[in-house]
């Protein structure tokens, strides 16, 4: 297997957004795009996202829970098998109300809509990690 792509700012904080509504990306990409310490990826399915996720190493990762090919939860369970999963995940949702059941330690869950700040405030925990 290759070498993971390592990041051009060390001291940045590396998010893979995982929506398929393009809307939530793009949002995300210019509210992210703001703060130099962000640098991000998407996808739109989590099949992709695990894909890019062995590729190259992500501090965080912002998921929705309900995507076309694989729940979210099982986005993140088959990255944990893989060895890719980043320190932090944020679970975003606007079909279900209440946080997936097997969150545990650096996981985040954030209901659609959601005020921008909401996540910025998670993803800075992956700073801190």
């Amino acid at each position: 297997m290759a070498a993971k792509q390592e990041s051009a700012n060390p001291m940045g904080i590396q998010v893979l957004i995982v929506d398929d509504e393009p809307t939530i990306i793009a949002m995300l990409a210019r509210i992210l795009g703001k703060d130099p310490i962000f640098e991000m990826d998407s996808a739109q399915t989590g099949y992709e996202a695990i894909a890019a996720a062995q590729k190259k190493t992500y501090n965080a990762l912002v998921c929705d829970i309900v995507l076309p090919d694989i729940a979210g939860p099982d986005v993140v369970r088959e990255m944990k098998a893989r060895q890719c999963c980043p320190e932090l995940v944020v679970y975003i949702s606007g079909a279900v109300s209440t946080a997936p059941r097997n969150m545990t330690g650096n996981m985040v869950f954030v209901r659609k809509p959601f005020n921008p700040s909401q996540i910025i405030q998670a993803l800075m925990r992956a700073n801190r990690s």
